[in-house]
């Protein structure tokens, strides 16, 4: 089993960061229901300027 101090090159970015969100221990992770939406939906506006078009 690979750990999460396993130096590897990810997929994708996209891959990366599906993989980083469902990682056990993420302790920087806020609890989900203390997200704030508006900010959830400034987050998800940025990720899709910087991904464009794929």
């Amino acid at each position: 089993m690979e750990t999460n101090n396993t130096p590897r090159k990810p997929k994708d970015f996209l891959t990366f960061m599906v993989e980083k969100a469902n990682a056990p221990d993420t302790p920087h992770a806020p609890p989900l229901g203390n997200q704030d939406t508006k900010e959830i939906e400034i987050l998800t506006n940025k990720l899709k300027k910087g991904f464009g078009r794929l």
